[in-house]
């Protein structure tokens, strides 16, 4: 069968239409819901980015694996090369594997999702709030400089544990500056950095359509 999974950060129960959400409107995701089955119980393996995806592609405990609860946007590590991961145990079964959106488990190339499993990518490498991209504008072709106030909450995360300040590089400049990255097997260019969000949904939206008219007539993840 063709896997589609969606993994939101921040997306609470009665965040969508389906679980009666007075004002937002969700058709899509509705359709998904009213055409499918329901579960109603889930439990996220972290309340934090990295953590969580960590235990969503190896299936274990984020802790066990040796993932920070959330992984800064100089990091020199990642998810660990000796982890196996859904896409990597799909390949085995003739999959294409393709990603979008935030990967959070390592910005350096041999962390990438195209190390990892995935034939294609089109995202983020961390959060949209980290570095200078917190307080930047949206558009990439504004060049007001952003305030000097470039915290990404670092204190808070570091006092609930979910930092790792050992694994970071303070110093790299690019962890400033959001990048938009593509990747196709293992090949990896850097779109846009600094990246313009305001036309990103439209991007996203474009390589997933694209993907899976490509790739339908075979098994894909």
């Amino acid at each position: 069968p063709n896997l589609v999974m969606l993994f939101v950060d921040d997306l609470g129960y009665g965040d969508t239409g389906f679980t009666g959400h007075p004002t937002v409107s969700t058709p899509n995701i509705d359709a998904l819901a009213f055409g499918g089955k329901v579960l109603t119980n889930w439990y996220s393996g972290c309340a934090v980015c990295s953590g969580s995806r960590a235990a969503l592609m190896t299936g274990r405990q984020f802790a066990r694996v040796g993932v920070p609860g959330v992984f800064g946007p100089t990091v020199k590590a990642g998810l660990p090369l000796n982890e196996t991961t859904i896409a990597e145990q799909l390949k085995k079964a003739n999959y294409s594997t393709a990603i979008m959106g935030k990967w959070h488990l390592g910005q350096r190339a041999r962390y990438l999702p195209g190390s990892r499993g995935f034939d294609y990518y089109l995202g983020i490498p961390y959060s949209d709030d980290m570095g200078a991209a917190r307080a930047s504008k949206c558009k990439a072709d504004d060049t007001s400089q952003a305030t000097d106030d470039m915290g990404w909450m670092r204190e808070v995360y570091e006092q609930a544990g979910y930092v790792d300040p050992s694994i970071e590089d303070l110093a790299d400049p690019a962890g400033n500056v959001l990048p938009l990255v593509y990747q196709e097997f293992n090949k990896t260019r850097i779109l846009e950095q600094p990246l313009d969000l305001t036309k990103l949904a439209d991007k996203y939206n474009d390589f997933v359509t694209s993907y899976v008219e490509k790739h339908k007539e075979e098994p894909f993840f």
